[in-house]
C-alpha cells in the first residue's frame, strides 16, 4: 500500500449584492457555473458586466445577442472580497462574464472562462450572484494541477503514481479517504497521532483522561445513539485515584461518552470529561463498573460497594440529555440480603426502552445468579429473578445479552474454580423463563470467562474461555431450533491464569451478520480478535487481510481485561485496562482503547 502528500482541494465562491444602499429586500439567485479549464492558476480578478432590458440572453456560457450599448453596470470582483453593492433598478436583467477579461497571462492556446446568467429583478430587490468555479473539463486532468473534482494530479499517469488515469487515488492508497482492503481507518489525510497513523491503521488511543493520580482498571463498554442521532459508545471503569498519597477519597467509579472517533463528548455535568458515578457513597471502596445504554438515549451504570468485608450492588441512572435521574445511588437489588453480592453486568440494546443487570448473590461455593428487568428510567419492573429456579452448583461471572425487542439471554459459569460448565438462560421481556436452561458445554475441565451477543436476526453467539485446551470456543444459537455444534474461535494457545483473574477475558458484539469476538490472555501481554460469521466460517479483518484471528495491541503495551462494543454504523470501539505508561499519562496504567471498522 502506498502514502501520499497531502492535497488540499476547494470550491472559489465569489457572492455580489445588488441592492439600493441596504433597503432592498431579499431577491432571486443569480449564480454562474464558469469552466474551470481555465481558471486552473490563481485567479486575481474577474470582470462582470450587467444590462438591463436591452433584449438580450444567454446561451450557456455565451452572451447571445450583441450589445446595443455600453452595459449598465461594470464590476471587477476580487475572489477575496465578500461582495459589492451598488443601486440596482428593476427589470430583466443578464449579467455577463466575458471569456479572456481576467487580469492576468495564462500559458497557452486555451481561452479564459465566461459565463451567463439572467435574471428579473424586481423593484426594491437585492439579488445575489453567486460564481463558482466548476471542473466542466476533465480533459484537463494530468496536466500537474489538481483541479476542482480531482483527489490527484501527478502529470501524465505513471503505473504505480498512486494517482489514477482519472485523477482519483488508486485502490489501496492510504489517504484516500475510502477504507481499503488492508485498511482499518483512512481519515483523508497520513498524520499519525490523530487515531490513524500514516499507514491508515488506527492507533490506540487514552480513553481515561481526567482522573490521572492512580490506575484505571476493569472497563465495560456499550454503544448507542445520543439525543441529537449520533452513534457513540459509553466506557465505565474503576478509578483508584483516591488511594494516592494522602488523598482521602476511596477508590470509586468513572465513565464518559465518546463518538466513533473516539473523541470524548459532553457528559451529565458538562465539559469533555469523565464523570464520577458515585457522588454520595463515600465510605469504603467503589470498583467493577457496568453500564448499559438505552434506546431514549439513556444510560444506567452499576458499581460494587464494598464496606467492611460486604459487597452491595448499587447503580445510577442518566437521562437522554445525561442529566442524573434519582438525587442519590439505588440498591440494585430489591432487598439486602445479608449477604454478599458480587458486581452487577448491565444489558442493554440501542434500540430498546430498558435494562437488564444481572449478578450473583451469596457466598462460593454456593453463589446463586439472579437478575432484574428495569424500564427506560430505570425504574425495576421485576424482584429478584433467579437464573434457573434449582441451582446447579456455585454460579460465577455471569454476561448479558438484549434483543431489540427487549427479550434476553443470560451466560454464567457454573462449578467450581477447576471445573466448571458453561450455562445459559433465555427470559422473556417481561423477565419470565422462556424456556429450561441449557449447558452451553460441559468439556472437562474449567470454562469460564462467557461472553454473549444476539445479531440482528436473532442469532445468539455464545463465547468462552476453554482453560484447559487454552483456546476461545464459541457456540451458535439461531432464532429457531437446536443449537449448532460448538467451535474453536482461536487458533493459538495462551496463558490463561487463574480463573476470575481477570488474566483472560472475552466479550462479543453483533455487527450486521457477523460478531466481534474479542479475547485478553497471555497475563497481560495481548488483546486478539475475530471476526465470526457463523459455525467455523469467519469474516475477512481489515488488520490481517484474513479471516483468522488479528492483533488488537501487544508488546510493549500491558493489557487485560478488553471488551468490545459496535455501533449501528459497523464501528468497533475495543477497550482495555493497561498497565503500560502510554506517553506519560497514567503512569500506573490506565484504560486504553481502539476503534475498527466491522466487517
Amino acid at each position: 500500500m502506498s502514502s501520499r502528500s497531502s492535497w488540499r482541494v476547494g470550491w472559489s465562491i465569489v457572492a455580489v449584492f445588488l441592492g439600493c444602499q441596504g433597503e432592498a429586500g431579499p431577491g432571486p439567485a443569480v449564480r454562474f457555473s464558469l469552466d474551470n479549464e481555465a481558471l486552473r492558476d490563481e485567479i486575481r480578478q474577474i470582470n462582470l458586466v450587467g444590462y438591463r432590458n436591452a433584449g438580450l440572453a444567454c446561451d450557456g456560457h455565451a452572451l447571445s445577442g450583441t450589445p446595443a450599448g455600453d452595459p449598465e453596470v461594470e464590476l471587477p470582483i476580487a475572489v477575496s472580497s465578500f461582495g459589492t453593492t451598488f443601486p440596482a433598478a428593476a427589470g430583466d436583467w443578464v449579467f455577463h462574464v466575458l471569456a479572456g477579461n481576467d487580469l492576468f497571462a495564462v500559458g497557452g492556446s486555451k481561452p479564459l472562462a465566461e459565463g451567463c446568467a439572467a435574471a428579473r429583478i424586481e423593484a426594491g430587490a437585492a439579488p445575489e450572484i453567486e460564481i463558482a468555479l466548476h471542473d466542466l473539463r476533465p480533459d484537463y486532468c494530468q496536466d500537474g494541477t489538481i483541479d476542482p473534482g480531482e483527489q490527484c494530479d501527478r502529470g501524465p499517469d505513471v503505473e504505480g503514481d498512486d494517482c489514477a488515469p482519472d485523477c482519483t487515488f488508486e485502490v489501496g492508497v492510504c489517504g484516500n479517504g475510502a477504507l481499503d482492503a488492508t485498511e482499518t481507518c483512512d481519515d483523508g489525510g497520513t498524520a499519525s497521532g490523530d487515531g490513524c497513523d500514516e499507514h491508515c491503521q488506527t492507533e490506540p488511543f487514552v480513553v481515561a483522561r481526567r482522573f490521572l493520580e492512580d490506575e484505571q482498571l476493569m472497563p465495560r463498554i456499550a454503544a448507542g445513539v445520543d439525543a441529537s442521532g449520533q452513534d457513540g459508545f459509553v466506557v465505565a471503569w474503576t478509578d483508584n485515584s483516591g488511594r494516592a498519597g494522602s488523598d482521602p477519597r476511596p477508590p470509586g467509579v468513572v465513565f464518559g461518552f465518546y463518538d466513533v472517533r473516539g473523541n470524548s463528548t459532553p457528559n451529565p455535568v458538562g465539559g469533555p470529561t469523565e464523570y464520577q458515578v458515585n457522588q454520595h457513597l463515600v465510605l469504603g471502596s467503589q470498583s467493577q463498573a457496568s453500564v448499559g445504554w438505552s434506546r431514549g438515549g439513556g444510560t444506567l451504570v452499576t458499581f460494587l460497594h464494598s464496606q467492611a468485608g460486604d459487597f452491595d450492588i448499587y447503580m445510577m441512572g442518566y437521562g437522554p440529555t445525561r442529566a442524573l435521574l434519582w438525587t442519590d445511588e439505588r440498591h440494585v437489588p430489591s432487598s439486602w440480603s445479608g449477604v454478599n453480592e458480587q458486581y452487577g453486568t448491565v444489558g442493554s440494546h440501542p434500540e430498546h426502552d430498558g435494562y437488564v443487570v444481572a449478578w450473583t448473590a451469596g457466598n462460593s461455593p454456593a453463589r446463586r445468579g439472579m437478575l432484574r428487568v428495569l424500564d427506560d428510567q430505570a425504574e425495576p419492573l421485576t424482584g429478584d429473578v433467579p437464573f434457573e429456579e434449582t441451582t446447579l452448583g456455585d454460579d460465577f461471572l455471569p454476561a448479558v445479552a438484549v434483543r431489540a425487542d427487549g427479550s434476553f439471554a443470560v451466560a454464567w459459569a457454573q462449578g467450581t474454580a477447576t471445573d466448571a460448565n458453561i450455562r445459559l438462560a433465555r427470559f422473556t421481556a417481561a423477565g419470565a423463563p422462556a424456556g429450561a436452561a441449557d449447558t452451553v458445554t460441559s468439556a472437562v475441565g474449567l470454562q469460564t470467562e462467557p461472553s454473549l451477543a444476539f445479531d440482528a436476526s436473532g442469532r445468539l453467539l455464545v463465547a468462552w474461555v476453554d482453560v484447559p485446551a487454552s483456546v476461545i470456543r464459541g457456540r451458535l444459537y439461531p432464532p429457531a431450533g437446536a443449537a449448532e455444534a460448538e467451535f474453536a474461535i482461536s487458533t493459538g494457545g495462551f496463558t490463561t491464569g487463574a480463573a476470575e483473574a481477570g488474566r483472560v477475558t472475552t466479550a462479543v458484539a453483533a455487527g450486521e451478520g457477523v460478531f466481534f469476538v474479542v479475547w485478553a490472555a497471555q497475563n497481560d501481554a495481548v488483546v486478539r480478535g475475530r471476526l465470526v460469521t457463523g459455525t467455523e466460517t469467519f469474516a475477512r479483518n481489515r488488520v490481517t487481510g484474513d479471516e483468522g484471528e488479528f492483533p488488537i495491541v501487544g508488546p510493549p503495551s500491558q493489557p487485560s481485561r478488553a471488551r468490545v462494543a459496535i455501533t449501528r454504523g459497523g464501528v468497533a470501539m475495543v477497550v482495555w485496562q493497561d498497565r503500560d505508561e502510554f506517553g506519560g499519562l497514567d503512569p500506573a496504567g490506565g484504560i486504553r482503547g481502539r476503534l475498527l471498522p466491522v466487517p
